[in-house]
C-alpha cells in the first residue's frame, strides 16, 4: 500500500519545514510537528512499513481526504523543478517594444486579474496546463520572441502597478507566451520566517519577467 497527495497539493521542504500549497482550497499549510514526522516517515519507508499507529499519525490527513491511500507503494515526494534558473531575459540589453507587444501584454495582464478575481487558482492552472507549450526536448528554442516579450511586459511595470501583483503578471505572461507557441512555466515559490510567497515565469534555464536575486530566496513548490 502507498499513498498519495489529493490532485491539487504539492509541496517542498524550506527553512527544515514541510510547506504544502493547496490550489483547490487555495491556502499554504504546514502540519504539526508530530503529524510531520510521521510524514517524513512514511516518505522515507515509502509506505511499505509504514503503519497508522502512532498518536500522532496521518489519520487525520486521510479522513480530510488531504492523503489518498494507493495500491501501490508510491508515496509523495517533494516538487521539484525541471529546470534551475540560471539566467534573466531582463539582464540582456534593452529591446524596443513594438506598440502591438506593449498592448498585447497590457490586455494580457488585465484579464489575468480578471480571472484571478472571479475564477478559481485551481481551475485557472489547470487551464493553463492544458494549453503551455512545453519546453522541447532538444533544448532548441528560438530566444528573440520570448525576449521580446519579457520586454513588453518590463515596460508594463511604468502603466499597470506591478507591486505585489507577481501572480496576475506571471499568469498573464504564460497565457501569452502559450498563445504564441513559446514554451514557459508559471512558478510559484515560498520562503518561511516570515512566510512570503512569489511567482515567476521560466522558459527553461531562463528567467523572464525576474531576477536571479529575486528569486533566490525562494523554494520553488508548484510549476505550471
Amino acid at each position: 500500500m502507498g499513498y498519495a497527495l489529493r490532485a491539487g497539493i504539492s509541496f517542498c521542504e524550506v527553512s527544515e519545514r514541510l510547506l504544502f500549497l493547496d490550489t483547490v482550497d487555495d491556502r499554504y499549510f504546514c502540519l504539526q510537528p508530530g503529524v510531520e514526522q510521521s510524514f517524513r516517515t512514511m516518505m522515507n519507508d515509502r509506505g511499505q512499513s509504514f503503519t497508522l499507529s502512532h498518536p500522532h499519525d496521518l489519520g487525520g490527513m486521510l479522513r480530510s481526504g488531504v492523503l489518498l491511500e494507493t495500491a501501490g507503494p508510491a508515496v509523495p515526494v517533494p516538487f521539484r523543478s525541471g529546470h534551475i534558473a540560471r539566467a534573466s531575459l531582463l539582464d540582456t540589453p534593452d529591446q524596443q517594444v513594438a506598440t502591438g507587444r506593449f498592448l498585447s501584454a497590457m490586455i494580457h495582464i488585465a484579464g489575468a486579474r480578471l480571472s484571478l478575481h472571479c475564477g478559481h487558482l485551481d481551475d485557472i492552472l489547470t487551464r493553463l496546463d492544458h494549453i503551455k507549450c512545453p519546453w522541447p526536448r532538444s533544448g532548441k528554442v528560438e530566444l528573440d520572441p520570448i525576449q521580446s516579450m519579457a520586454s513588453a511586459f518590463e515596460a508594463t511595470s511604468r502603466f499597470l502597478r506591478s507591486h505585489d501583483k507577481c501572480l496576475s503578471r506571471s499568469l498573464a505572461l504564460a497565457r501569452c507566451l502559450a498563445a504564441h507557441n513559446l514554451p514557459g512555466d508559471l512558478v510559484i515559490g515560498v520562503k518561511l520566517r516570515p512566510f512570503a510567497a512569489h511567482s515567476w515565469v521560466q522558459s527553461g534555464p531562463w528567467l523572464v519577467n525576474d531576477r536571479i536575486d529575486m528569486i533566490r530566496a525562494y523554494t520553488p513548490i508548484m510549476a505550471v
